[in-house]
């Protein structure tokens, strides 16, 4: 009658795909009266009322993310859009549940003070879509996109979990016209530019109002929407073919067909990247970004999409900074004869073949990687196979050996060089570098005088007064990342200066960015910004300010002395918001343009920056040799000690500190201002300065870090004088009798008694100093093939780590797993040495057969991996003995079935054999029990094990997680929720306890490692020939670890273990 409560078992293939979602609905596997089904009979009866039927549990659930608002021309007809995915997903089999995130339209909000809102969204997209996504545990994701912060919004968390996803684009806009004129979103804000002038009268400028965006659609030319949808295409996260498309038919208005059709192929692509567990990471490969960035160049895209690129990358933990953009720009010439320097408009790519026939010519170029990988499961050169490049006879795409213009004439970083850094009395204005966007144009190099303003209304006040003149250098600041804040664009005073005719004579130089639509001589994303105390903030009205692409230098000509002047009068600004509101939080933690301008990354420093010093403003660009290798020392020494990540943050910002100081002793200190000789001298060997807070807690910091390693080592000092001591008293002991002890003149041979201590004491030292130095470590066999069980490996650790295990090495991968259904999920992920094995650690019966399939299957067994496990965790007074035997039966008992049953075999390989533990096995923790008895007896049987294995070169380690990110937190929360009835009354007694656990696990859990760091130590201590007795993972709870293993960490791995082992000790004397 129980299995009857459960939904019908799915018949199709399609629900092998429910990964994550039983979660939410439970496993639709299990019996109808399995507990494991029953906890989640809450959620299932608000999903009843959703709309959900008992067969759609069984069903994987996949998000549809749909960044809509109704008045958004971009983004108007998402919502219908979403129904059409939904709707393909359902008839698919499987259950869709659609979400709409915000999203704001920057040229509805140019010019106001709620542009500031526009980049932040992309942020807040990205977050709302992580939140849905990972609250309600889906198994995919089909992510629409249209305005241009919505391409990197949808995909950020895509690749930030490293999901199954793709990106569907709503479509670009039609063109409009005017007087036979082709006419785009831009044309109305150089409009009034030219009106100022009085070049068009006010008919001209409303008819030029009415009809620019016709319809539905992005913005119709290479602007920032367009430059991302191709640059998503071109990545691999968007179908071939479906980034030129108009987003409506010719009546403005009706969706266009194909971008219906799109949707369709999407969510039925999405299917087989599922099934194939073709995961975001597997296609934005550097290589992918590369093509990426080559397609961009060669089109004439924006200039965020810069921003949006390396923004992208960090999330895939792809390396990639805004100089890559020169290097590739050097290669790949300007093609695209697309708006807003060219005359067409990007749904005019379409009839000449679209994308992938642009990819195609820059593929038989070379200037592709062919080899990437795409969402429709091929690579870039197999889906582009039967694709014809784009035909000589149109001049829509020029051809790459006949471009519009070279390699190296679109989007240019600048930089400070070695020239601008050493000629005076100039300084560079672009420390961390800047961007330009030439389409193609030969650009001269300009000197002239400055024309601040420090907000974007003043300055396109002043353009259409007419206080800018040509020559001018108009400077708009206090609009980057943290001071704008949002760094809003500048289209309208940049589209004045063009409708003005200052288009070509004055530049216009922002820490704020530009639309896609800008053009003429802007110069954008200046780092460090002047909120932040860039260079930037130092400029006055009249310094002469100059830049060279040749070079790619911007400079102010102001002498050193002038600057240190304003230094020392200057006042750092507040942003123009609340402390508490969005933008304020936003301004606090956003990182620099050069940095992708991304959330939740260590900010630049504030504080005024030495022209002078300051060439690299990132971290980890120091000159002075050898600086990048020593922070990888550091960062690997940390890990080996298992140091969080913050700390190792700290020591390389205290190495930057360090490596000033070695350039100052090396060049002097007036290496900063005297003239040296160029090709001796690093430029860039100063940092920024810190604020003296800042530089004191990293000292301190540094100074607590190292008094705690001193006291450490003390300790262990002291305990080895202590056995020093022992066993001298000892000898003497021996060697005097008892009569050591009395004081009596001739009770004892002084002279024998000194030379039985002296004796003593040298073969004391001379033993541990053996045993420290000379004593062979232990090595075991290295084994780099042949068969591995994991037990427990349905989900979790145990799952982790045979998919790493399977993935990083040659060893066939045994994952033990419980459920044909868990067998179904290891054998979809497509690894041939990843073999599913019916494992019950709690049956004789199962193991034996197990194991004996894997020795049938003619692989000498060479490691095992005891992991099984199940978490029971409550006050002594609230534990049964049926809990405790549960528990044990599974976390003792089970490890030592599997152990009886491999040992043969693994001493006959000299194979491996790894328990996975707890912390709480090493410190006892409140309401811990059963679970923590059942790991502390673990402990015992590991130590023993390893001694009684280590004659037979079978090496045994112990590992010890902490807090790791798996369900195991969910079950310790409900392990209170599900009492027996025999102490249930004892839960009001201990209500406040078990609150403060509840709560201590969430935290605990939600702030734990990832499971790939336990399956790393699984890794090492499988494959290193000296593996460690003992590691320990999981960011939450290594303090205490560090405590209780601490001689391990300062002493030989043989030497600590005799230390710990007194009796061992004593036999080795």
């Amino acid at each position: 009658m129980a299995a009857e409560t459960n939904p019908k078992r799915c018949k199709t293939d399609v629900c092998q795909l429910k990964l994550r979602s039983q979660e939410l609905t439970g496993d639709a596997s299990l019996d109808g009266a399995d507990p494991e089904w029953l906890r989640r009979t809450g959620s299932r009866a608000q999903l009843y009322a959703a709309g959900y039927s008992k067969e759609d549990f069984a069903k994987p659930i996949i998000t549809v993310a749909s960044p809509y608002m109704s008045i958004h021309m971009c983004n108007q007809k998402f919502r219908e859009l979403a129904d059409v995915v939904g709707a393909e997903i359902e008839e698919m089999g499987m259950k869709a549940f659609v979400s709409h995130q915000p999203v704001i339209s920057d040229g509805q909000t140019m010019g106001t003070s709620g542009m500031r809102y526009s980049l932040p969204s992309r942020d807040l997209i990205a977050d709302c879509i992580e939140t849905m996504h990972e609250g309600y545990r889906a198994d995919g994701l089909v992510v629409l996109s249209g305005c241009d912060k919505t391409h990197a919004g949808v995909l950020m968390p895509i690749l930030r979990y490293n999901q199954v996803g793709i990106v569907v684009y709503g479509g670009t806009g039609r063109s409009g016209e005017h007087n036979g004129e082709k006419l785009s979103a831009g044309t109305p804000f150089e409009g009034l530019g030219k009106f100022s002038k009085g070049l068009i009268d006010l008919e001209d400028l409303n008819k030029l109002e009415c009809n620019s965006c016709p319809g539905v659609g992005t913005c119709s030319g290479m602007y920032t929407a367009n430059t991302m949808s191709t640059c998503l295409e071109a990545l691999g996260m968007m179908l071939p073919g479906t980034s030129c498309d108009p987003a409506a038919q010719e009546d403005f208005r009706t969706i266009n067909p194909k971008i219906i059709q799109s949707c369709k192929a999407s969510a039925r692509a999405l299917q087989t990247l599922m099934e194939h567990r073709i995961t975001a990471r597997q296609i934005c490969t550097r290589e992918a970004f590369e093509n990426a960035i080559t397609v961009l160049m060669a089109l004439g895209g924006s200039t965020n999409g810069v921003l949006h690129l390396i923004a992208l990358a960090r999330e895939a933990e792809v390396s990639l900074d805004v100089h890559d953009f020169n290097t590739i720009g050097d290669r790949v010439p300007y093609i695209g004869n697309l708006a807003p320097s060219g005359k067409y408009n990007v749904m005019d790519l379409a009839p000449v073949g679209g994308l992938p026939a642009v990819m195609r010519a820059l593929l038989d170029a070379g200037l592709l990687h062919g080899e990437c990988l795409t969402v429709t499961g091929k690579t870039v050169a197999e889906n582009l196979a039967h694709v014809a490049p784009p035909a000589s006879t149109q001049d829509v795409v020029y051809p790459v050996d006949k471009p519009i213009s070279p390699a190296g004439r679109h989007i240019r970083i600048l930089k400070c060089s070695a020239s601008s850094a050493m000629r005076k009395p100039q300084g560079s204005l672009c420390p961390g570098g800047a961007v330009i966007k030439l389409s193609g144009k030969d650009i001269p190099s300009h000197r002239g005088p400055a024309r601040c303003y420090d907000d974007e209304k003043a300055a396109y006040e002043a353009i259409m007064a007419g206080k800018i003149k040509a020559g001018d250098c108009l400077i708009i600041r206090y609009q980057g990342p943290a001071g704008g804040p949002g760094m809003p664009e500048m289209l309208s005073p940049g589209s004045a200066l063009v409708g003005a005719g200052l288009g070509k004579s004055v530049p216009l130089i922002t820490d704020g960015r530009f639309s896609g639509a800008s053009h003429g001589i802007m110069i954008g994303h200046v780092v460090p910004e002047a909120h932040r105390g860039g260079p930037l903030a130092l400029v006055e009205d009249g310094d002469m300010v100059s830049y060279s692409l040749a070079s790619l230098e911007l400079n102010i000509e102001v002498s050193p002395e002038t600057l240190e002047q304003r230094r020392q009068n200057y006042t750092l600004r507040a942003p123009p918001c609340p402390e508490r509101s969005w933008l304020g939080r936003y301004s606090k933690h956003v990182a620099s343009a050069s940095e992708g301008r991304s959330l939740g990354r260590t900010p630049t420093p504030t504080g005024l920056v030495n022209m002078r010093e300051s060439c690299e403003w990132q971290w980890g660009a120091c000159g002075c040799p050898e600086q990048e290798a020593h922070q990888l020392d550091a960062a690997l020494l940390l890990r080996a000690a298992r140091v969080d990540v913050q700390i190792t943050f700290v020591i390389q910002v205290q190495m930057r500190l360090s490596c000033h100081d070695y350039q100052n002793d090396k060049h002097g200190p007036e290496a900063s201002t005297a003239g040296l000789d160029p090709s001796n001298h690093d430029p860039c060997h100063a940092l920024p300065p810190f604020h003296s807070s800042c530089t004191n807690y990293i000292n301190i910091f540094i100074k607590l870090l190292c008094v705690c390693v001193c006291v450490c080592v003390c300790v262990c000092v002291c305990v080895c004088v202590c056995v020093c001591v022992c066993v001298c008293v000892c000898v003497c002991v021996c060697v005097c009798g008892e009569n050591v002890f009395y004081t009596h003149r001739d009770t004892c041979d002084h002279q024998k008694m000194r030379t039985g201590t002296a004796a003593a004491a040298v073969a004391v030292v001379a033993a541990l100093y053996y045993m420290a130095f000379e004593w062979p470590r232990v090595k075991f066999p290295v084994h780099t093939s042949g068969a591995v069980i994991v037990t427990g490996a349905s989900t979790g650790i145990g799952f982790s780590t045979a998919r790493f295990l399977a993935e990083r090495s040659d060893f066939v991968v045994y994952a033990g797993v419980r459920s044909n259904k868990a067998a179904d999920r290891i054998t979809s992920q497509g690894l041939s040495n990843l073999k599913p094995v019916l494992l019950d650690v709690t049956s004789d019966e199962s193991v034996q057969a197990a194991v004996q399939a894997v020795v049938d299957d003619g692989h000498p067994l060479v490691g095992l991996i005891n992991n099984a496990g199940i978490s029971i965790q409550r006050p002594v007074e609230m534990a049964t003995l049926a809990d405790f035997q549960r528990v044990m039966d599974v976390n003792l008992y089970g490890v030592l079935r599997m152990v009886q049953a491999t040992g043969e075999q693994l001493r006959a390989h000299q194979g491996r054999i790894i328990n996975i533990g707890s912390i709480v096995g090493l410190i006892a923790s409140a309401s811990a029990q059963p679970y923590g008895a059942s790991k502390f007896a673990l402990e015992s049987v590991t130590h023993s094990l390893r001694e009684d294995m280590q004659q037979f070169n079978v090496s045994v380690s112990m590992i010890n997680p902490g807090a790791i990110k798996t369900d195991l937190g969910g079950k310790i929360e409900t392990s209170f929720e599900q009492l027996p009835s025999e102490t249930a009354h004892l839960e009001a007694v201990y209500g406040k306890l078990m609150t403060s656990v509840r709560a201590l696990a969430a935290k605990a859990f939600r702030l734990g490692a990832e499971p790939e760091d336990v399956a790393i130590d699984v890794m090492h201590a499988l494959t290193a020939p000296y593996p460690r007795t003992r590691y320990v993972n999981g960011n939450a709870l290594e303090a205490p670890a560090w405590v209780a293993t601490g001689i391990a960490w300062f002493f030989p791995q043989r030497l600590a273990s005799l230390l710990g082992n007194p009796i061992a000790l004593a036999e080795n004397l």
